[in-house]
């Protein structure tokens, strides 16, 4: 049995912040969908904001129990604007 990769909660240089996304950040998340990003995830319609929560909620499951994908948050002035894997 493997052990679950332990990630840092928070990563910073002092102006943006990197750390986990909560379901409070669904409404922002889901209200920056736009073409671009339906591209780049290969998706047919927009998500609803419902399914935009339980996305964040997996991602918050995936971060505690070690994967199998990353994903931060990226904020500035504690606002979200953005994310990675």
């Amino acid at each position: 049995m493997t052990t679950p990769l332990a990630l840092p909660e928070r990563l910073t240089d002092g102006v943006l912040v990197l750390d986990g996304h909560t379901p409070a950040d669904a409404e922002a998340h889901w209200a920056g969908e736009d073409d671009e990003m339906l591209r780049r995830f290969e998706s047919s319609a927009n998500l609803t904001l419902e399914h935009t929560r339980s996305v964040m909620l997996r991602w918050q499951e995936a971060r505690a129990n070690g994967g199998p994908n990353f994903p931060y948050a990226l904020r500035v002035d504690g606002v979200l604007a953005g994310g990675c894997e």
